[in-house]
């Protein structure tokens, strides 16, 4: 906040960046949800508080779909914030998304009326050009860099939270997303948005590391099924056949013979 350029400050779904000099603006992707907003406009705030003249550009290509609370959040944000930022902004073009998402984008400069030049775009090499920006071919090639390096970061969240229920198994029947998120420092939806965005869901997560402690403790252990259904998390030994063999075609009984035959 106290020296933006050159800088960005970035959240699950978006960077906010300021150039060296004269443009500022954020790179969107996925679903920003009103999380998200709050760390945008304090992004904006470093606008504000440089009071310099700039282009802006938004590069909101990369949304899939629109957060209507989000982008109620935002709006009113620009409402507020509405004279300054006209005073400060000489235009601003705007890289949409396809479809409905792309519509809502669009429509999102007749809710703040903004005093400065606006152009809606569907391609950033277009948005560039009509801004004018010197060396906008490098500064496109950074955007791509910083939205690839950002979006990794879902494999790598990921990966924190199959070893915390890995360190967690003889705990797993009290492994909430709400709990295990608070461990992580992340919103409870900004984790599952970060798991769906990896391709799988803490559900999901959480049944994997249920069935992989429940196979070792078939096959090392003499524990009976209603023990097994405890430190695993499930009711009941029928409710933990019934989990058992939906997850691995097979009874737990079968499965720990074979296993031990093997």
């Amino acid at each position: 906040m106290a020296d933006p350029f050159g800088r960005y400050t970035a959240g699950a779904t978006f960077a906010a960046y300021w150039t060296k000099t004269y443009l500022n603006g954020i790179v969107f992707w996925g679903r920003p949800d009103d999380d998200d907003m709050k760390l945008i406009t304090r992004a904006l705030d470093a606008v504000l508080i440089t009071d310099r003249e700039h282009e802006v550009l938004i590069d909101a290509a990369g949304l899939s779909s629109i957060d209507a609370r989000a982008f109620a959040s935002l709006a009113s944000y620009m409402v507020t914030h509405r004279a300054a930022h006209s005073r400060l902004c000489r235009r601003q073009a705007l890289v949409r998304p396809g479809g409905m998402a792309g519509a809502v984008v669009a429509g999102f400069y007749e809710v703040i009326r903004p005093s400065y030049p606006v152009a809606v775009f569907d391609e950033l090499a277009i948005a560039v050009r009509w801004l004018e920006l010197p060396s906008g071919g490098e500064l496109m090639r950074e955007f791509d860099r910083i939205r690839s390096e950002l979006q990794d970061t879902s494999a790598l969240v990921l990966a924190r939270v199959r070893c915390l229920l890995r360190d967690e198994e003889q705990d797993l029947g009290k492994s909430s997303l709400d709990r295990v998120a608070a461990k992580l420092g992340l919103s409870p939806r900004t984790l599952q948005r970060r798991l769906v965005d990896a391709g799988t869901s803490f559900r999901a997560e959480v049944a994997t590391a249920r069935l992989r402690m429940a196979k070792d403790l078939l096959l090392n252990t003499a524990y009976d099924l209603k023990r097994i259904a405890f430190m695993v998390g499930c009711g009941s030994a029928a409710q933990f056949s019934a989990f058992f063999h939906r997850s691995a075609r097979c009874s737990p009984t079968d499965w720990r013979v074979r296993a031990r035959q093997e």
